[in-house]
């Protein structure tokens, strides 16, 4: 794929990712992303086990957004020390951006989480933070595995475990009650549009030191 392509994809995406955000939340209130919202919140209760709860409950742990914030400033400042810059400002950038959004659109939102969660969460719910530092995390990796990844096995692979832990952990949300199924759907789409914007800001400031 050209540059050219390359950056028409990343705004289309940021575009979609935005309104399809935006759609979701202006119509949070209205009865049928409720009814939704509340037959899937019910609907888990029928698949919940000892076992899948544990699996589900070490996941959370690793994947809770600080820890994953934390992660990609770790993992940029080894790429800043190995001399890959650009790669170490994109990965903090997106970790921050995200992580503040994350908070600012809780707060302003307020959306109350669902009641009959099986484990204890604070704060509010929409968007989902673990979803949408997951897919950060995970997004980042796909985007660098398709980059510089040489070997079409390997690509294959890192792409497609990506793309299952991105989905297990929004599942994990929806199992343990602590999020509406648009909260993690919201989240992810957060998670496409936050990639993009410092994908995108990244271009144009390498433009203009041009």
């Amino acid at each position: 794929m050209g540059k050219q392509n390359k950056k028409s994809l990343e705004i289309i995406l940021l575009i979609i990712s935005a309104i399809l955000f935006i759609l979701i939340w202006v119509n949070l209130n209205q009865p049928w992303i409720y009814s939704f919202d509340l037959l899937i919140n019910l609907k888990v209760q029928n698949i919940q086990n000892n076992n899948l709860t544990f699996f589900m409950e070490k996941l959370s742990y690793i994947f809770e957004p600080i820890n994953c914030i934390i992660l990609l400033i770790i993992i940029s400042i080894i790429l800043w020390i190995k001399k890959f810059k650009k790669e170490s400002i994109f990965l903090a950038f997106t970790g921050i951006v995200g992580g503040g959004l994350i908070y600012i659109l809780k707060n302003i939102i307020m959306r109350i989480r669902p009641q009959n969660s099986i484990i204890s969460e604070t704060g509010f719910s929409f968007p989902s933070g673990h979803a949408t530092i997951g897919l950060i995390l995970f997004g980042c990796l796909i985007y660098y595995s398709i980059k510089h990844l040489k070997s079409r096995s390997l690509k294959i692979i890192s792409v497609s475990c990506s793309v299952i832990f991105i989905l297990l952990i929004g599942f994990s949300r929806i199992y343990f009650r602590v999020h509406w199924f648009s909260d993690v759907i919201a989240g992810f789409l957060l998670g496409v549009f936050v990639i993009c914007l410092i994908l995108i800001l990244q271009r144009v400031m390498e433009n203009y030191r041009k």
